[in-house]
């Protein structure tokens, strides 16, 4: 029976070794596929940080289209807004010559006007004068020859 006991024992023994064997390739195997995962894991990490840095770059570059796109349109808009002043400023330039012209106009006929009052003033004045001057010679002259008259009457 002893011996039963020693060939149970080894016979367990046995069993034990290659349940141990079993678990230490059992162990081993799961290493291997822990190593495998995180190799695919970093693989897959690698994969997903290339992918993202390119689509960074593609959005940085993108970004920067349409920063240089806004600018341009922006320039546009602004050269459009220039030359939309400038031609605003060149009508108003042309209407302040067309009021300067026409106020100088209204001063040209007001000092025509106050000329020709002026050349009938003048005339009036000239027409009073030698009325004057000759009514006044005639009156002048009637006494005088009423005097020369009785004079000569008074002589005789």
């Amino acid at each position: 029976m002893e011996i039963l006991l020693y060939i149970l024992l080894a016979l367990m023994l046995a069993a034990v070794a290659m349940l141990t064997v079993m678990l230490i390739r059992q162990g081993k195997a799961e290493e291997r596929i822990v190593d495998r995962l995180m190799e695919e894991l970093e693989d897959d990490q690698r994969e997903l940080r290339m992918e993202l840095t390119d689509s960074v770059h593609k959005n940085v570059h993108n970004l920067g289209s349409l920063i240089a796109e806004n600018q341009q349109s922006a320039y546009r808009a602004q050269s459009e807004s220039l030359s939309q002043l400038r031609r605003v400023m060149a009508d108003m330039g042309t209407r302040i010559e067309q009021q300067a012209l026409h106020l100088a106009q209204s001063l040209i006929d007001l000092l025509q006007a106050i000329v020709y009052h002026l050349e009938g003033l003048c005339h009036a004045l000239v027409d009073c004068a030698l009325k004057l001057l000759i009514d006044y010679l005639a009156h002048l002259l009637q006494p005088l020859i009423i005097v020369v008259l009785l004079f000569l009457s008074l002589n005789q």
